[in-house]
């Protein structure tokens, strides 16, 4: 190894590996998996070379490992210019920079790399753990910086470790003020981003087998916070996607997320309406949606509001322009006793009574003798149907077994148990035969309430299917056959209902241990409060709640009243510490400082030691521009001489203090003469 290149010190090599590691491990589901051993070896090499075991890499062996790298990357990725693409690169040049650490600026641009990687995770994750995470590797990465900077007499970890907290603390309040005030802007371009995203939940196709899947799940769906009134928890239908298409086995939606970019005016004479009742009841609420990489957006009932980025469709549901990779939170009210479409066009009339052929023979039989019977009424045969249903040995179950090539015929008449789905499926089957508009309703009922926030936790077994039907003035019926049969799942939440049931396996759900303690429960509940505070107030924190703050505190949010009120905030800060740092200075000199700066301001009290001056120079100086007897001069050197030694010699403690109680004795002699230059 050259003798002219730079050695880092032990400690800061330490640290900076430390924080290299800590940095890439986020990245990892992102990276190639021969990346990971990239960096190993690196590394390796790097702590090799400290040794002196190992030469840094020539330049055409670094040119050998740019192509390498980049040969690799076509072959991950392909030809394309996308955010996952150019993070790995950023990691694998961060790896790639330990071999050429030649000198303090290459250390220095290693560290710097570190926080630019840091930043880059939050691209594809901005949960509060990872931020805890983050945080704390930037303390890391800090102290690498820190370490670059000091002597090999401070290299110790405590040392350092301590300066970089101080740092870390001073740049928090000046942080915030970024976060609240630095006008946020639309990006000039932007990048898409691949996250992997898992595809949970409902499905714009479904078989009744779908949703009892759903229903060991305890994944969080989305959460609900109402403003103000909050409805009665058998009202809690979250509605998602209407099923209007079925083939005998699975039902799809109208509108699928196979083809987002479907022109609403699919039927350019038709114009869905609500008619709403004077003085209904209205609810106020938010929703917070996790990543599910669908396009599905849930509401209740009818929605009176608009959602940013999303569209409204003709089944009354809201569709967003893209999947959801990330948490999205809206804003909306809702209404009860709405007609929806109290005038049906014959194109959708037609659509929902249709039945596929040779499918079911039995329950469509049944269905139009038992209307005959009952005069053709549609409500009196609704009452029949449900009659059938509680008359009969009909039972919940999240495990009905297989059915048959007709299933709605098996469900009916042979095992007559199943889940929410099948009564749904059911349902719409049996008013399809007599000509009734039907659909089935796919979305969430219920939800468990979050004591610690007063919020609702909508999970992945709270996923339930109903049915609408529709009358001519009446529009759109609401009915779910699934009450009839298991009524407490309605009222009380599904989890409650199957808790009641012996014939539920304690294994059920995941997670279960969770529920079962009140103190394990408790924590739950706090921790989803955190992350639910997290994704609000930081996460969503975006442009027009910047706005809306501005507004009600200065009344105007234009950009010139931010831009004032941050620099304004920050330099009265930087004003702050400095008078802070300039007081604690004098406080935090230790005895042999303070007795010598004593000593100083005696012999030149107007000027002091200049910045520039060494102990020696300015005693020449005092000793040169004062006319000092030969006592007072011999004085004068054996001070500067003990202060030198004692400031920078390595002694024993018995040393330091005999030393110390010699200086202070020698500068007390000073004392008598302190008039002399004060002229």
């Amino acid at each position: 190894m050259n003798a002219e290149e730079y050695q880092i010190p032990r400690n800061s090599l330490i640290w900076i590996l430390s924080a290299q590691v800590l940095c890439i491990i986020p990245h990892l589901p992102h990276i190639p998996v021969w990346a990971i051993l990239l960096a190993f070896l690196c590394g390796l090499w790097r702590f090799l070379i400290y040794q002196g075991r190992a030469n840094y890499p020539k330049k055409s062996i670094r040119f050998i490992l740019i192509a390498a790298v980049v040969s690799g990357l076509i072959a991950e990725y392909g030809i394309t210019f996308n955010l996952n693409i150019t993070v790995a690169m950023l990691v694998l040049t961060y790896i790639l920079k330990l071999l050429e650490m030649h000198k303090l600026k290459d250390a220095h641009v290693v560290v710097v790399m570190g926080y630019f990687l840091l930043a880059a995770e939050f691209f594809f994750n901005s949960s509060l753990f990872l931020a805890g995470y983050q945080l704390f590797v930037f303390f890391i990465n800090t102290c690498a910086f820190v370490s670059l900077h000091r002597s090999a007499q401070h290299q110790d970890y405590l040392t350092t470790t301590k300066t970089a907290s101080i740092l870390f603390l001073q740049t928090v309040p000046i942080a915030i003020i970024l976060f609240l005030m630095f006008p946020r802007f639309a990006p000039l371009w932007s990048l898409a981003v691949e996250k992997n995203v898992p595809r949970v939940g409902l499905s714009d196709e479904m078989s009744p087998g779908d949703v009892a899947k759903l229903g060991g799940s305890s994944d969080l769906v989305f959460r609900v916070k109402f403003f103000g009134k909050e409805p009665d928890f058998k009202e809690l239908y979250w509605r998602g996607i209407v099923y209007s298409d079925f083939d005998g086995k699975t039902w799809r939606s109208e509108f699928s997320q196979n083809n987002i970019n479907q022109n609403l005016n699919w039927q350019p004479n038709y114009h869905f309406s609500a008619d709403f009742k004077k003085n209904a009841k209205q609810y106020n609420y938010e929703i917070l949606m996790e990543p599910s990489d669908r396009l599905w957006l849930f509401s209740m009932e009818i929605a009176t509001d608009s959602i940013n980025d999303s569209r409204w469709k003709p089944d009354h549901t809201w569709q967003s322009n893209r999947p959801i990779i990330k948490n999205f939170r809206y804003e909306l009210s809702s209404a009860e006793e709405v007609k929806l479409d109290p005038q049906l066009p014959v194109f959708l009339h037609e659509k929902n009574i249709i039945l596929p052929r040779g499918y079911n023979p039995k329950t469509i039989q049944w269905a139009k003798n038992t209307f005959q019977k009952s005069g053709e009424d549609v409500e009196i045969f609704v009452n029949i149907v449900q009659d059938f249903f509680l008359k009969n040995p009909f039972f919940y179950t999240l495990e009905p077994g297989k059915f048959g090539r007709d299933s709605i015929d098996d469900f009916l008449f042979e095992k007559q148990k199943g889940f929410c789905a099948h009564y749904a499926s059911a349902f719409v089957v049996l008013m399809r035969s007599i000509g009734v508009p039907t659909r089935m309703v796919g979305g969430y009922q219920g939800g468990e309430l979050n004591a610690v926030g007063r919020y609702l936790m909508i999970h992945q077994y709270d996923a339930h299917a109903w049915v609408e039907y529709w009358l001519p003035n009446e529009g759109w019926i609401r009915v779910d056959p699934t009450a009839w049969i298991a009524p407490e799942r309605v009222q009380h939440g599904f989890r409650h209902m199957l808790s009641q049931d012996k014939r539920v396996s304690e294994n059920t759900f995941e997670g279960e241990v969770w529920q079962r303690s009140q103190a394990l429960n408790q924590l739950r509940f706090w921790f989803d409060y955190a992350n639910y505070t997290w994704y609000r107030y930081v996460v969503q924190f975006d442009r027009s709640i910047q706005i809306k703050i501005f507004e009600n505190l200065f009344g105007n949010s234009s950009l010139w009243i931010m831009v004032s009120s941050m620099a304004v905030l920050i330099t009265t800060l930087l004003v702050i510490f400095s008078a802070f740092l300039f007081f604690k200075r004098r406080e935090n000199l230790n005895p042999i400082d303070r007795w010598y700066l004593r000593w100083v301001q005696m012999v030149s009290p107007q000027t002091g030691r200049f910045a520039n001056e060494t102990p020696l120079v300015f005693y020449n100086r005092v000793a040169n521009s004062h006319s000092l007897t030969d006592m007072q001069k011999r004085s004068a050197h054996q001070l500067t001489t003990l202060y030198m030694k004692l400031q920078y010699q390595p002694l024993t403690p018995e040393q330091i203090n005999m030393g110390l109680q010699n200086f202070k004795n020698e500068v007390r002699k000073w004392s008598k003469y302190r008039n002399q230059f004060r002229k």
